[in-house]
């Protein structure tokens, strides 16, 4: 089944969004840094979306899309910021 990737370094958001996306059915997977969903997207191809926060610690969204294009092309119109 195709994956939902939320990516946030809050944890109130990542749950709240969570719970949005369960309860229409869809499976989630979480990443609290660009770092981490890049790993993520790397070792799971169910990833089917990216939904994340655009302001990280560790960069931000612009430098993210770049960095998952490298890796997961497939997904170029498949990310969402907030």
């Amino acid at each position: 089944m195709a994956t939902v990737l939320l990516v946030d370094d809050e944890s109130a958001i990542r749950r709240a969004l969570r719970k949005i996306f369960e309860k229409g059915g869809l499976t989630v997977s979480e990443a609290e840094s660009a770092r981490e969903a890049l790993e993520a997207v790397a070792l799971d191809a169910d990833i089917a979306a990216v939904v994340s926060d655009f302001l990280m610690p560790d960069g931000n969204g612009l430098d993210f899309y770049d960095a998952l294009m490298a890796v997961a092309p497939h997904l170029k119109h498949r990310v969402v910021f907030l």
